[in-house]
């Protein structure tokens, strides 16, 4: 009977963290998809998450802190994308900037989104979101995986499911490869 709590308990932890996750990263996964970048507005919403989160675990007490220095590279990884942003922008011999702000906002969106996510729900309930089955955790990353893959797609050929209006209507950028109603 024990046992059975348990599991209970990780699926429940599981289901949780794959939609918290998953909601909290689609969107920027779509827009990646239509522009090939992530706008600066969402990026700025996740880099102040992650760097609050950051910030934050320098004063929490380091015998119960469950944020280490692997953690916190990751929490950084907002604040590297702006200083390579700012390097691509400001830099005209730092011909790499371009790769690298590539490379960081992947690893922004696919990385450091769905952490940021688990940690605050992990802060909020520390016993609740302890994933022990290798399993569990292997499924939790693969269901990120296949709904940011699958927003991205869908950016991508957003021609094929959302018109110019849609976007309009939603308040919404309109790429200019959209697609008008069809009346």
């Amino acid at each position: 009977m024990h046992r059975h709590n348990i599991e209970e308990k990780e699926a429940r932890t599981f289901i949780v963290l794959a939609i918290t996750a998953a909601l909290a990263g689609w969107n920027l996964a779509f827009k990646y998809g239509i522009a090939g970048e992530i706008p600066f507005d969402a990026m700025l919403t996740v880099w102040a998450a992650a760097t609050a989160a950051l910030l934050a675990s320098l004063f929490w007490p380091r015998k119960n802190s469950i944020i280490n220095w692997w953690n916190r590279l990751v929490l950084l990884t907002p604040s590297l994308w702006f200083l390579v942003a700012w390097m691509d922008l400001n830099l005209t011999q730092f011909s790499l900037a371009d790769e690298l702000a590539f490379v960081m906002s992947l690893a922004v969106l696919f990385i450091c989104v769905p952490y940021t996510v688990f940690l605050l729900l992990t802060i909020t309930n520390r016993e609740l979101f302890e994933l022990k089955s290798p399993r569990l955790r292997v499924g939790l990353v693969v269901v990120v995986l296949i709904i940011y893959a699958v927003a991205y797609l869908v950016g991508m050929n957003h021609g094929a499911f959302i018109t110019c209006e849609q976007f309009e209507f939603a308040g919404d950028f309109v790429p200019a490869d959209c697609l008008p109603e069809v009346e």
